[in-house]
C-alpha cells in the first residue's frame, strides 16, 4: 500500500503596500516564498471585526504562487486599510500574515480662490478633489492693527465645513469679518487618517461708509486704508475750507493718535453722512494742535494740490478758451477728467467800426506793413493800387541802331516788326521798376519769328551790360522766348536798358516782335499770347499782376464772430478779390467765390469755427482794361482802391492766441482758465478725480439748504458808467483818447465817472474805444446785490451760481449769484457771494501790464 507524504508549505511574508495612485492600494510581495500552489491576499477598511464580505471595504485577490504584484482599485480617498496574506495548495493553506495597513492617496483641493468681498463677507470657492473627506477645515488670519503695520495674527480655524457629496467646486461665505481688514485664507479637507493644506489667498475687506455722522478714511499709495469715525473724532469741529480755481483746504481734530504720522502724505477722504465732502493728501499731524477736548489735529489739501508738482509747457494758437482747457485736460492730465463747459457766446460788440479808410494818408496807415514791404509791388497815390510788374514793348517803337530796320508782317504785333540780318544790328530801350525786384527775379520774355529754318542771325539779350543769353531759335513760326535771370539786384526807381543785339550773321533773316521784361515772381499770372486779333494785338502779357495787400491787423479782447469789409474801387475783374482773418492769417474767408469781383463781403467765422482776437482783411488788385488794336488788350491799367471800411462783430467767447504757458500743471490751467474767462472747481468723488470747467454763473445749481443766517447787501462799490482810455502819443505829439459811456446806466443813476485806462499798447483809436466799451461794462456791472449767507450742515461747493432768496429780496431782478468762498465749521457753512480777486491772478495782471508798457515804450 502507498505511503502518502505532505510537503511543508513556506508561510507567507508581509507584504510591501503602496498608495502612489488616487483610489489604489498596491501591494508588492517582494519574493515568492512557494515553488506551488496560491496566494491569497484580503483587504479591509482598518478596525472592521471580519475578513469578509460584510466587513467594509473588503476585497480578496487569489493569485498563482509566483504572482508578485497586484492592486486593489475603487478604494476611498485618504482611508486607512489593512492587508493580509497567505500561501495555500489544494492540500494545505498556511497562516495569515499579520496585517499591515497604509492611509490611502488623498488629493485634498485646489483652485482656491476669492470671488466677492464687501465690507463684512468674505465669499471664496475651490475644487474638492476628495470623494472621501470627513470635512474642510477653513483657516484665516488678519491683519493686527489696520492703522499700522504690525503683521498678522497666528492662524485659527474659523469653520469646518460638512463633507461634501463626491468632489467639485464648493463655495462659502465668512460673515465674521471686519471692514477694511486685510485677510488671508487657506482650506484643509481632512479624513481621520490624513488631511491636505490648500495654497493660500489674501483679501482686502471694503470700507462700508455709514450712513451718518463723519467718517474719514486714509489710503496710502498701496492701497492700504486706516479709518477714523466719530468716536475717534471731535465732530463739532471738522473745518472745510474749498476754494474756486484754487487749492482748498480741511482740518479736524481728534485726541492723540501718534500712529497717524505714519498716514501722512496719504490720501484722505472724508465722509459725512455717508457722502464723501472732500477729499485731499493728508499733509500735517499737530500732536498738541486740537481744540476743545482734542489734544491733536489732523490737516490736508483737496485734490488740486496733485497738479501743483512738477512742470511743463503748453501752446496754444487761435483757440478758445474753454477748448483749450478741455485740451490740456486730455493731453497733460493723465488720470483726470476735464469736463468743460462752453460759455456762452453772448455779442459783444456788433457792427464795430476798426478800420475807415478814404483818403490817401488813411489809406497808408490801414495798409502800412503791407506798403513798406520791397517784395510787395504797391503804392498809395490817388487810391491804393498795384505796381507794374512787366515793361511790354513794341520792339519797332524802341530806339534802332547798327543798321537794323523793320518789317511789315501780318502775324506780329500791330503788323510789324524788327527785322535783323547783320552783325551789330540791335534794338533796346529803358524800364524804371517802381519797386526792388530781387536778384535772379528779373526776366525778359521776347515774341521772335525766324525768316527761314537755318542760318537765322544769333540775337544776345543784355541788360546794362549783363548777358542773359541767346533768344534766337530756328524753324518757323513765332515763338516767345524767355532769358536766362537778370542776376543783379534792382533797386526801387532803377533805370535799366533791355537790349537785344546781333552777335552772329546768317543767310537769314530774323524779326523782333515784342519785349517783356517781366517780375518771374509773377509770370504765371500774365498771359504770353502768341495770335494777334484782327487788329494785330495780342492779349498780352499785362503790365500788371494780382497782388494782395493785407491791412494791418487790429486786435482786441473779444472773439470775432463775423467781419464786414466793404471797399470803393475803379474795377473788380480779373483777380480782384476781398477776404478776411481773425486767427493770425492762417485762414481767410470767404473761400467758396464769393470773394470775387466784389466789393463787399461778410466772413462768417463763427460759421465755420475759426476763433480769434484779431483781425485783418486784404485785397488782391490785379490790372484791369480792354483796349482793340494795342499790345497789351488786357490788363494794362492797374485796379485801384479809393475806400476802405472793415467793421467787426465779437462775443463773449475769449480766445487765446499764440500763448504758450509754464509751470505746474495747476498753474498752467488756472492760467488759460483766466485768460478764457473761466473759472474751475473739482468735483469730489471717491472713484475719479474730475474738474469742473465753466465760465461763471453758466452752472447753476438749486441746492435746498436750510439758512441759519443772511447777509445780503446791495452795493455800488466801484460803480461806474463813464470812463476814459488814454493812448499813445501820435506823430504830433497828440495823446490818443477816447471816452465811452452807458446812456442807459447815465440816465439810472446819473454820471459817474470810472478811473483812466492807460493803454500805451493801443495802436489805433478803433483799439482803445474797443477797450472803453469793455471797461463800461465791466463798471455799470458793480451796481449789484451780494453778500454772505450761513446754512445748516451741508457741503456747497464755491464756482457755482445759485439763486439767494435773501439777495432777491433786495432785487427780484437780481441773479443768480455766483458762490465766491465757501467755509464749514462748527457744523454750518457759511456761503460769501462777494467777488474778489485772487492774489495770483493779480499779480499776472501787474506782469502783464509791465511788459505791454515796456513794449510801447
Amino acid at each position: 500500500m502507498p505511503i502518502q507524504v505532505q510537503t511543508n508549505l513556506p508561510d507567507e511574508d508581509p507584504p510591501q503596500l503602496g498608495n502612489g495612485v488616487e483610489d489604489e492600494v498596491a501591494v508588492n510581495r517582494e519574493t515568492a516564498v512557494s515553488n506551488y500552489g496560491s496566494v491569497r491576499i484580503q483587504i479591509r477598511e482598518t478596525g472592521e471585526s471580519s475578513w469578509d464580505s460584510s466587513a467594509t471595504g473588503f476585497g480578496e485577490f487569489i493569485g498563482s504562487y509566483d504572482t508578485l504584484t497586484m492592486e486593489f482599485v475603487g478604494r476611498e480617498d485618504g482611508e486607512e486599510y489593512e492587508i493580509r496574506a497567505r500561501t495555500e495548495t489544494e492540500h494545505v493553506t498556511g497562516s495569515w500574515t499579520t496585517p499591515v495597513s497604509i492611509v490611502t492617496e488623498f488629493p485634498g483641493a485646489t483652485g482656491l480662490t476669492i470671488t466677492d468681498t464687501t465690507g463684512n463677507s468674505v465669499t471664496f470657492e475651490f475644487t474638492d478633489n476628495a470623494d472621501n473627506e470627513a470635512g474642510v477645515r477653513v483657516w484665516r488670519r488678519d491683519e493686527r492693527n489696520p492703522l499700522r503695520d504690525t503683521g498678522y495674527t497666528d492662524w485659527e480655524i474659523v469653520t469646518t465645513l460638512d463633507p461634501n457629496p463626491g468632489t467639485g467646486l464648493v463655495e462659502h461665505t465668512d460673515t465674521t469679518v471686519e471692514q477694511n481688514h486685510d485677510y488671508e485664507y487657506y482650506v484643509e479637507p481632512y479624513t481621520p487618517y490624513t488631511s491636505v493644506d490648500s495654497s493660500t489667498v489674501a483679501t482686502t475687506t471694503d470700507l462700508d461708509v455709514p450712513d451718518e455722522g463723519w467718517f474719514i478714511v486714509l489710503e496710502d499709495e498701496t492701497g492700504e486704508r486706516a479709518t477714523l469715525n466719530d468716536n475717534d473724532l471731535d465732530t463739532r469741529s471738522p473745518t472745510l475750507q474749498p476754494e474756486v480755481s484754487a487749492v482748498a483746504r480741511w482740518r479736524v481734530d481728534l485726541p492723540r493718535l501718534d500712529h497717524l504720522r505714519d498716514w501722512l502724505a496719504s490720501e484722505a477722504y472724508l465722509y459725512y453722512n455717508g457722502s464723501v465732502w472732500m477729499r485731499g493728501p493728508y499733509t500735517r499731524y499737530h500732536p498738541d494742535g486740537g481744540r476743545s477736548d482734542a489734544s491733536a489735529q489732523l490737516e490736508g489739501l483737496g485734490i488740486l494740490d496733485d497738479l501743483d508738482r512738477g512742470g511743463t509747457s503748453f501752446d496754444v494758437q487761435s483757440e478758445p478758451g474753454y477748448e483749450a482747457v478741455d485740451r490740456f485736460g486730455t493731453e497733460e492730465l493723465d488720470g483726470w477728467t476735464v469736463d468743460v463747459t462752453p460759455p456762452a457766446e453772448n455779442i459783444v460788440d456788433e457792427n464795430f467800426l476798426v478800420q475807415d479808410a478814404s483818403s490817401d494818408s488813411e489809406l497808408e496807415t490801414v495798409f502800412c506793413e503791407a506798403l513798406s514791404s520791397d517784395d510787395i509791388p504797391s503804392e498809395v497815390d490817388n487810391g491804393l493800387k498795384p505796381k507794374q510788374v512787366c515793361w511790354t514793348a513794341e520792339a519797332e517803337d524802341q530806339t534802332l541802331g547798327g543798321g537794323g530796320g523793320t518789317s511789315i508782317d501780318e502775324e506780329m504785333s500791330d503788323n510789324s516788326a524788327v527785322f535783323f540780318t547783320d552783325v551789330g544790328e540791335y534794338v533796346e530801350y529803358e524800364i524804371t521798376p517802381e519797386y526792388a525786384i530781387p536778384a535772379g527775379e528779373l526776366v525778359v520774355a521776347v515774341r521772335t519769328k525766324p525768316l527761314a529754318s537755318q542760318g537765322v542771325v544769333d540775337v544776345d539779350c543784355i541788360v546794362d551790360d549783363e548777358n542773359l543769353g541767346n533768344v534766337t531759335i530756328g524753324g518757323a513760326g513765332t515763338f516767345w522766348i524767355e532769358t536766362d535771370p537778370y542776376p543783379n539786384e534792382v533797386s526801387a526807381g532803377e533805370t535799366l536798358t533791355v537790349r537785344l543785339e546781333v552777335v552772329g550773321s546768317g543767310d537769314a533773316g530774323y524779326l523782333i516782335d515784342v519785349l517783356a521784361p517781366h517780375d518771374a515772381r509773377y509770370a504765371d499770372a500774365l498771359t504770353f499770347d502768341n495770335s494777334v486779333d484782327s487788329n494785330y494785338a495780342l492779349d498780352g502779357p499785362e503790365l500788371y499782376a494780382p497782388i494782395t495787400l493785407e491791412a494791418d491787423p487790429f486786435s482786441q479782447e473779444f472773439n470775432i464772430a463775423l467781419a464786414d469789409l466793404a471797399v470803393a474801387m475803379n474795377d473788380t475783374s480779373r483777380g480782384q478779390r476781398l477776404q478776411a482773418s481773425n486767427d493770425g492769417g492762417s485762414t481767410w474767408h470767404p473761400n467758396d467765390g464769393t470773394e470775387q469781383h466784389t466789393t463787399s463781403i461778410t466772413a462768417d467765422f463763427a460759421a465755420a469755427a475759426v476763433y480769434g482776437t484779431e483781425i485783418r482783411g486784404r485785397v488782391t488788385l490785379d490790372g484791369y482794361g480792354s483796349r482793340d488794336a494795342t499790345t497789351p488788350k488786357q490788363g494794362y491799367q492797374p485796379q485801384t482802391l479809393t475806400d476802405w471800411e472793415l467793421q467787426i462783430t465779437t462775443n463773449a467767447l475769449r480766445v487765446i492766441d499764440d500763448q504758450t504757458y509754464t509751470g505746474s500743471p495747476f498753474e498752467i490751467l488756472d492760467s488759460i482758465a483766466d485768460d478764457s474767462g473761466l473759472m474751475f472747481v473739482p468735483e469730489y468723488r471717491e472713484d475719479d478725480r474730475v474738474i469742473k470747467a465753466f465760465a461763471p454763473g453758466d452752472e447753476t445749481t438749486d441746492v435746498d439748504w436750510t439758512t441759519v443766517d443772511a447777509d445780503p447787501v446791495d452795493t455800488v462799490e466801484g460803480y461806474y458808467n463813464t470812463i476814459t482810455v488814454l493812448g499813445p502819443k501820435d506823430d504830433d505829439g497828440e495823446r490818443l483818447s477816447v471816452t465811452a459811456s452807458s446812456d442807459a446806466a447815465i440816465d439810472e443813476r446819473g454820471e459817474i465817472e470810472g478811473p483812466a485806462e492807460f493803454r500805451p499798447d493801443a495802436e489805433t483809436e478803433a483799439e482803445l474805444i474797443s477797450i472803453a466799451r469793455r471797461l463800461v461794462a465791466e463798471g455799470v456791472a458793480k451796481d449789484t446785490v451780494t453778500g454772505s449767507v450761513s446754512i445748516e450742515s451741508q457741503f456747497v461747493q464755491p464756482g457755482y451760481a445759485f439763486d439767494v432768496e435773501a439777495f432777491t429780496d433786495l432785487d427780484a431782478d437780481a441773479g443768480p449769484f455766483v458762490l465766491q468762498d465757501a467755509r464749514f465749521e462748527w457744523g454750518e457753512m457759511k456761503l460769501d457771494f462777494e467777488a474778489r480777486t485772487s492774489l495770483a491772478r493779480s499779480l499776472r495782471a501787474i506782469e502783464t501790464e509791465i511788459r505791454t508798457t515796456k513794449r510801447a515804450l
